[in-house]
């Protein structure tokens, strides 16, 4: 802590007690995070980068809340990869909020990988099954669905969105959709599921089929 209390030192010593900090702080240590919470808007982005990673493996909830706002989107993704680890059920509407208003597919896909770690349904299954819904982007159709499947409990709304991706012209969104509906466990979706078992080529999903059954 003293050696950060001295702002003449240089950035890559900085760096380096940051990161120590992160590797030998006992979770949640309130004095080390209210030390890392003064770095967290410092100009520099590698300094912010190794803040958040530290915050993160100490357990900073809050502090990761606010990296989610960086305009970097680098230290967005360390803040969405963090807060998936940690597992606070509380953080999905933050990553919700992030994933509506970023344009980055490949922060958005990270945002929802976070989210089937997190495993909230309340608000999370709305917002997925929206993307469901209405998304023509098939990777993003493809995280989605697969953390629906991740979280989700049975149901027709689900089901009937699945109906629609189950006949979707990209392999992988009927794969993972096929995937789905056997680890939710849709008994509605038996005859889609034996009529996809007779109609695909891909041997795939055939097998997926059989083990959805």
């Amino acid at each position: 802590h003293s050696i950060l209390a001295n702002q003449r030192q240089p950035d890559n010593v900085k760096i380096d007690t940051i990161s120590t900090l992160g590797n030998i702080c006992p979770a949640n240590s309130e004095d080390t995070l209210d030390v890392l919470a003064g770095f967290i808007s410092n100009p520099s982005v590698e300094i912010r980068k190794a803040t958040v990673e530290a915050i993160g493996q100490i357990g900073g909830k809050n502090l990761l809340i606010t990296a989610l706002s960086d305009k970097n989107p680098d230290i967005q993704k360390i803040a969405v990869r963090k807060l998936g680890g940690l597992k606070d059920k509380t953080a999905a509407e933050h990553l919700i909020h992030l994933y509506n208003r970023t344009y980055a597919p490949k922060l958005k896909q990270d945002i929802l990988v976070a989210l089937a770690d997190i495993s909230e349904t309340e608000k999370t299954v709305p917002f997925l099954l929206g993307i469901i819904n209405t998304s023509s982007d098939w990777e993003q159709l493809w995280f989605a669905i697969d953390t629906l499947g991740k979280i989700a409990a049975p149901s027709d709304e689900i089901c009937d969105a699945l109906s629609k991706t189950f006949r979707h012209p990209n392999t992988e969104v009927r794969l993972i959709t096929i995937k789905a509906f056997g680890i939710i466990r849709i008994c509605r979706a038996v005859p889609l599921l034996t009529e996809a078992y007779s109609m695909e080529t891909d041997q795939r999903l055939k097998d997926a089929c059989v083990s959805s059954l």
